[in-house]
């Protein structure tokens, strides 16, 4: 891990298996309450297996005062983040799973665990613009 620097400079690192717009709003959101940081924005979007996951976690080592938020929808994908973390001592922060969770735990229902599910143009997304269905 690269030394620490500037504890006012802070490289936050965005890890999605999608486009990571989800990640970077709460990112620039909870970064606005500090106004004096001077925060490094590094995205890494669809980060979809372990390949491209290990080359990021590789390239993030050199980066001094890390917080790593992520979105990924597997567990599998979750799991080397978090082991990253531990081992190098830096804060990462789950933005999707606690909320796919708690729905769970509310529905009962079972999560398909689709990347990108939220970007899907099927009918249900059609019908909340009925001008675009009519003649």
């Amino acid at each position: 891990m690269a030394d620490t620097k500037d504890q006012n400079e802070l490289n936050i690192i965005i890890i999605s298996d999608a486009a990571g717009d989800t990640a970077f709003s709460n990112a620039t959101a909870a970064a606005a309450e500090f106004p004096k940081a001077k925060i490094n924005y590094r995205r890494y979007p669809f980060i979809t297996n372990e390949k491209k996951l290990d080359e990021v976690l590789k390239e993030i080592e050199k980066y001094p005062n890390l917080v790593i938020i992520y979105s990924l929808v597997k567990d599998e994908m979750q799991m080397p983040v978090i082991k990253f973390a531990r081992e190098h001592n830096i804060q990462c922060v789950d933005i999707f799973s606690p909320v796919v969770e708690a729905i769970q735990q509310t529905t009962h229902m079972t999560p398909d665990q689709k990347i990108g599910a939220q970007h899907s143009l099927n009918q249900k997304y059609f019908d909340r613009f009925p001008q675009w269905n009519s003649p």
